[in-house]
């Protein structure tokens, strides 16, 4: 696992009580559920630090008790969430032998993380974009780590002559194009769970790699 950048705010490095301690814990994680929250119903941009405190109920100059500015606290929001999500690849998919229960594996587990965290995906999908140029290079090394695990899987599976892949790459891309948008739609009140779209999204990506004959 990747780990997330050590706080910037240097009131976080002064000592403090164990009240004290559990007062600001408290604090940091309604300032990271709000902005997440906010962040995924109004767009990064309509949200101002002093919108966020107003509906956590502290003073916006409080917020810097706590985060450095708006822009590191998206890039926080954005890392841990790509960070959990390799971090689940280790811990879920790697350990499984062969290239078709593994791309089985990868797409369930991709798809259960993008189901349980959905706003802080959503965030990751629509406010890349918004991350300064420093930000987003780091954002990118990560999401270039998990991109190659499916890549490496497809050109595994091509090899050992269970998949029909013409370029690892570009059909690496186009699955997880398809999964990801899973996020934008997805309701856990709908007709289809988690583990029925999952179902569904197997079959049809296995369908995509099969071996021309086993089409036929």
């Amino acid at each position: 696992m990747v780990d997330l950048p050590a706080a910037t705010s240097g009131a976080a490095d002064q000592p403090v009580t164990g009240r004290q301690a559990q007062r600001r814990d408290s604090t940091q994680k309604a300032i990271r559920d709000n902005a997440i929250s906010m962040f995924s119903e109004f767009g990064y941009h309509a949200v101002t630090l002093r919108k966020l405190a107003d509906r956590i109920g502290i003073q916006a100059g409080s917020l810097y008790n706590h985060i450095e500015n708006k822009q590191e606290l998206l890039f926080e929001i954005l890392y841990e969430i790509m960070s959990d999500l390799v971090k689940s690849y280790d811990e879920v998919v790697a350990p499984v032998n062969g290239p078709r229960p593994r791309l089985d594996a990868f797409i369930r587990n991709h798809i259960a993380f993008h189901t349980a965290r959905k706003e802080e995906v959503f965030i990751g999908n629509m406010e890349l974009r918004n991350l300064s140029p420093e930000n987003r290079d780091r954002m990118v090394v990560l999401r270039d780590t998990y991109q190659n695990y499916l890549i490496e899987i497809l050109r595994e599976g091509q090899s050992a002559g269970v998949f029909d892949v013409r370029d690892a790459r570009m059909l690496a891309f186009a699955i997880l194009g398809m999964l990801n948008s899973v996020a934008n739609w997805f309701n856990p009140a709908g007709r289809s769970s988690a583990d029925d779209i999952a179902d569904h999204y197997v079959e049809l990506i296995h369908a995509m790699v099969a071996p021309r004959d086993d089409l036929a």
